[in-house]
């Protein structure tokens, strides 16, 4: 310490580091596709998890209202809540099915329906045929 008493230190100009882009790894077909079905699946399941929790709630908030009010008379609104719930949940729910279908409907399960339709038909018209 006594030794850099008065003495001026200079200082050091910043290091800049200069990263490269990382390339985006290669995937096949296959590994494209799963992801895309494991997305879909899991945004249909999230929707379908917030469908029915609206709906539980819009039925706990009618059943404690009810409650509130009359007391005896909440046990004999529970069809009518339910039913409304019920509403709730299903037109929240709307969307679910696209996601199923975006999910399992792929350029290869296409080709693969596209072909079992033309078979089908084949096969069909083969009996029909007189």
């Amino acid at each position: 310490m006594k030794g850099n008493i008065g003495r001026r230190f200079e200082i050091a100009t910043p290091i800049v580091l200069v990263r490269r882009k990382k390339k985006k790894k290669k995937q096949t077909k296959t590994v494209r596709e799963m992801a895309n079905v494991e997305r879909h699946l899991t945004k249909a399941a999230a929707q379908t998890l917030e469908a029915s929790a609206s709906g539980l709630n819009r039925f706990h908030k009618r059943r404690n209202k009810a409650r509130g009010k009359k007391p005896r008379r909440y046990a004999l609104d529970f069809f009518p809540h339910a039913l409304e719930a019920s509403v709730v949940t299903s037109r929240k729910m709307t969307s679910v099915p696209v996601e199923l279908l975006k999910a399992f409907y792929t350029r290869r399960t296409a080709r693969l329906a596209s072909r079992g339709m033309g078979s089908a038909t084949r096969a069909v018209f083969r009996i029909l045929r007189p």
